[in-house]
């Protein structure tokens, strides 16, 4: 937080910032994002939010008119005579409010300078934060004028706060990267949940000290991501566990709904093998080897060792980092990442619903 306290402070004071949140899903990426929003209100910033959708990469200028438009349209007629009092026909024509179809692409550069001089007018009002949430699902031409307007921030007061997913990179991860790139840009990372923090978690949701080893049996089953935690304590206290030792098993072994979601929607994305090997481990657990995947799996050593290093790599990402290796002699219960052995339990428990 005392970064983001700091960018707000120094927008607020007159200089541009900006600030790359990133991690894999369930981190508190979004939480940070909304407690700048709210640091940079109280700082007297005008705030304007987009967010990223997994089906709406594809629209032009998405993540754009979502900033923009809520401010055209609840404009005043004074407000809005002056915003399109220099590039009228541009902001018109690249919103779409004569009526025709825009089409952002036409001419790319004056799409871009429209969009930097709406917020550049704004900012010379007052200080401007732009709060984009899951910016790895962002459009193409949006981001592209994030990156036109980072180069050209320059002494305008401008909070750029953006937060993206590491453990599922869009298709456009390579221009986000270059908004990290910038001098002006800084990155923030969030981590893991440590014992202790568990431990006020669990002390918060059950009015009581939680004991040690349910603690712990709650940081490991949710590999320490926040989100993870707190649905996995909650699917305890639906399930009338104590916050005690011998509970400490059957907190393990639960599969909040949230949780497997999102642990779902991974998988989705992995190959038919990578599924294949992924079910098995989490069904074997500790005790899972090659020898025993190959034989209710149908797949030959090869496929199954090629499945394990894609599992392992998508836990790298989902870590952020570079630890952890390919499936070999006796894959452990987290070698495709935290809650996947959850989420798939759940699809077992539910009739396999799920279709992959």
């Amino acid at each position: 937080m005392t970064q983001l306290e700091e960018a707000v402070a120094a927008t607020a004071a007159g200089h541009p910032r900006v600030v790359l949140i990133e991690g894999p899903a369930g981190i508190g990426k979004t939480a940070l994002l909304c407690a700048a929003r709210k640091l940079a209100n109280a700082a007297g910033l005008r705030v304007m939010t987009a967010r990223g959708g997994e089906l709406e990469r594809e629209l032009g200028l998405g993540i754009a008119r979502q900033l923009f438009e809520p401010l055209l349209v609840h404009a005043s007629g004074a407000e809005r005579a002056e915003l399109l009092a220099r590039p009228a026909e541009a902001v018109i024509r690249l919103f779409g409010l004569d009526d025709t179809e825009s089409d952002p692409r036409a001419d790319e550069y004056g799409s871009q300078n429209t969009l930097y001089w709406l917020v550049a007018w704004l900012a010379e009002r007052s200080p401007v934060m732009i709060s984009i949430d899951d910016a790895h699902w962002s459009d193409l031409t949006s981001l592209q004028w994030l990156g036109y307007l980072v180069r050209r921030l320059e002494d305008l007061p401008i909070l750029l706060a953006v937060a993206r997913r590491t453990d599922e990179p869009g298709t456009h991860a390579d221009l986000l990267a270059g908004i990290a790139a910038e001098s002006l840009a800084r990155t923030i990372r969030p981590g893991p949940l440590t014992l202790s923090a568990v431990h006020e978690l669990a002390r918060d949701r059950f009015a009581t000290g939680p004991q040690q080893a349910f603690v712990r049996a709650c940081h490991d089953a949710a590999g320490g991501n926040p989100l993870f935690t707190l649905q996995l304590l909650d699917a305890a206290r639906a399930e009338g566990l104590r916050p005690v030792d011998v509970n400490a098993d059957a907190v393990a072994d639960l599969a909040p709904e949230r949780v497997s979601q999102l642990v779902l929607g991974r998988m989705r994305r992995l190959s038919p093998d990578a599924i294949s090997v992924a079910e098995h481990v989490a069904l074997f657990g500790t005790d899972a080897e090659v020898r025993h995947v190959r034989a209710l799996s149908a797949l030959t050593e090869g496929q199954v060792l090629h499945a394990g290093d894609e599992l392992a790599k998508a836990a790298q990402r989902h870590r952020g980092d570079r630890r952890g290796g390919g499936l070999r002699a006796q894959p452990g219960p987290h070698s495709h990442g935290p809650g996947v052995g959850l989420g798939l339990q759940r699809a077992r428990g539910t009739g396999r619903r799920h279709h992959y």
